[in-house]
């Protein structure tokens, strides 16, 4: 089975980036995104029907590709700052344990021990998640065939 994912690109408006014309349109990545979001091992066909002469098959699987870098590099760093609260927050919440005779102070590095651990923990199962699928959908379209259809 295939999903057939169909843009027209009537103008270089339409394909490229309004601020930078080396970039593909933030609003057609999203579009093309959001049409396979509900891929599972289909073969995924991106038709592109167009009025320009230019060819942009390449341009955009460029594009496809930065984007999953940018993902890695994301997914990289939530790893690193997971690493940091989750260590500040043990040695917070070991700080609160030695301070047992200043009430208020225990208290405040056992809630603030407990909100960085938390934030680990959100990270892991609530953007990572979503970024994991991002990625795998982001490999589907970058190993995809682009058709480019000539329109009147």
């Amino acid at each position: 089975m295939e999903k057939i994912i169909e843009a027209d690109i009537l103008d270089m408006d339409d394909f490229f980036s309004k601020y930078n014309k080396d970039l593909v349109s933030r609003d057609l990545i999203n579009y093309i995104l959001d049409n396979a979001k509900e891929i599972d091992d289909e073969e995924v066909i991106i038709v592109l029907n167009k009025k320009i002469d230019k060819k942009l098959g390449d341009i955009l699987r460029n594009s496809f590709k930065m984007e999953y870098n940018l993902m890695v590099k994301e997914h990289f760093h939530d790893n690193k700052m997971q690493v940091i609260y989750f260590l500040i927050g043990i040695l917070m919440l070991i700080i609160s344990r030695i301070l047992n005779e200043e009430a208020l102070f225990e208290e405040l590095f056992l809630i603030g021990g407990w909100v960085l651990i938390w934030q680990t923990v959100e990270i892991e199962f609530f953007r990572d998640t979503a970024n994991i699928k991002k990625r795998r959908i982001l490999k589907k379209l970058i190993n995809s065939q682009i058709v480019e259809k000539k329109i009147k």
